[in-house]
């Protein structure tokens, strides 16, 4: 018969070896192995931001080979009213790539506690999207709206439901004075 302090010390074990097991997988997904892409086609999520987000994510995506990064999403978010337009202006998007449309993150001037509650809003709402749509590929530079985004493809390559995805974050030099909020995190 096992006494108390010994079914906790058993407990407190297989504890410590579920925590270094997750902390194992967060590792893996975080700083993930070079894979070569075998594919022909790379299915790209780009995430589009008001002001000059989008002008530089464009530029950006012009270096891109069109034949292998296809099918493009576009990520708006709902308030945004420029940014898709631009995109159809700038890049013509081809019939196979489409707009996709989520909540905002948090409005410019929003409280801080209040945008805790859009924020969640937005991350389940992109789940959806992510899942769906399943990038290998997600394009963004800096808009909050990115934020959620990155969360649901982590959250789905850490419980392996979507393991090759990759993120590219590129914060431009456009600030001067200080580092933008998404790219602080």
């Amino acid at each position: 018969m096992t006494t108390y302090s010994e079914s906790v010390e058993k407990a407190l074990c297989m504890l410590l070896i579920a925590i270094m097991l997750l902390l194992l997988r967060v590792w893996q997904v975080v700083i993930p192995l070079r894979i070569k892409v075998t594919q022909r086609h790379v299915r790209v999520m780009a995430v589009l931001g008001s002001g000059g987000h989008t002008t530089e994510l464009l530029k950006l995506m012009k270096r891109l080979k069109r034949d292998v990064y296809t099918p493009f999403t576009f990520v708006v978010a709902e308030t945004d009213k420029t940014s898709q337009v631009k995109t159809e202006l700038d890049w013509k998007p081809a019939e196979i790539d489409s707009f996709a449309t989520i909540p905002r993150s948090r409005e410019v001037g929003q409280s801080w506690f209040s945008s805790v509650w859009t924020t969640l809003q937005s991350f389940i709402s992109c789940l959806h999207l992510v899942y769906n749509r399943r990038p290998q590929l997600v394009l963004c530079n800096g808009p909050g709206t990115c934020i959620p985004i990155c969360a649901a493809v982590l959250l789905f390559r850490v419980f392996g439901v979507q393991t090759d995805s990759k993120i590219i974050f590129c914060e431009s030099f456009a600030r001067v004075t200080h580092l933008s909020l998404t790219d602080r995190q």
